[in-house]
């Protein structure tokens, strides 16, 4: 069972730069207006995951540390290295070269809601 667990100081508010409203827990990164978009390349670093569902230019609330629900891009297993597939879902990493910026800490199917541990975005 997906849970999560909030850390105080560990989420920051950003704008969305599109609609959002059916993509919450999918992993979001920087964009270029100053907001943040859905993730969809494993050559861009992830910066959290987002925790509500907001519109295009409302406040988007993005977990950046800690234990969060997840939207699984396909099959993972726990302990699996997380980044994001092409789709903007989480997806288990093993290629050199790629941006991994969690841990799963239970295993999921595709479309599953599940449980990582975000560990903040680095190199693979």
């Amino acid at each position: 069972m997906a849970w999560g667990k909030r850390i105080p100081g560990a989420d920051v508010g950003a704008r969305a730069s599109v609609d959002m409203r059916s993509l919450q827990y999918h992993p979001v990164m920087i964009s270029a207006a100053e907001a943040v978009a859905i993730c969809r390349s494993l050559t861009q670093p992830v910066i959290g995951i987002i925790q509500n569902n907001p519109n295009t230019n409302e406040n988007a609330d993005v977990q950046v540390l800690g234990f969060s629900k997840m939207v699984a891009g396909g099959t993972i297993a726990r302990g699996d290295q997380l980044g994001p597939d092409a789709s903007g879902y989480v997806a288990a990493v093993t290629n050199v070269g790629s941006w991994v910026f969690a841990i799963a800490w239970e295993a999921a199917a595709l479309n599953e809601i599940f449980t990582g541990l975000i560990i903040g975005p680095h190199g693979l």
